[in-house]
């Protein structure tokens, strides 16, 4: 008799690859979640778009101009609606952005094109 996990995901699940998801909330703005691996144990992080060339790039900082995330591992944070529309494909609710570190400091990411014309 051998043992075969039951689990197929779920709440707490880890993603094989880093990155940020992005959905609607209730209200209309935009919500955001980044996993540990990107927070990197900073409380704020600034988000950047570049239209041109359809990408997106976060790092987590102390400075209180960035975006303040909660939670005690990954972070959550909200953003304008627009940034939103500008990410998420129409009709759909949610949105992920696979992320890359940089040796800037950057984490990386390239944006759904059919939003961005």
């Amino acid at each position: 008799m051998a043992f075969v996990s039951v689990v197929t995901g779920g709440r707490g699940r880890k993603r094989d690859e880093a990155g940020i998801s992005i959905k609607y909330s209730q209200s209309g703005s935009v919500q955001c979640y980044v996993g540990v691996d990107i927070r990197d144990k900073q409380r704020f992080i600034y988000v950047e778009l570049d239209e041109d060339s359809r990408k997106i790039r976060l790092m987590p900082t102390n400075n209180e101009r960035g975006a303040k995330m909660s939670g005690t591992s990954g972070g959550t944070f909200s953003l304008s609606k627009k940034f939103g529309e500008m990410i998420i494909p129409s009709g759909e609710k949610k949105a992920f952005i696979r992320l890359e570190k940089n040796g800037d400091g950057w984490w990386y990411g390239e944006l759904i094109a059919k939003n961005i014309d």
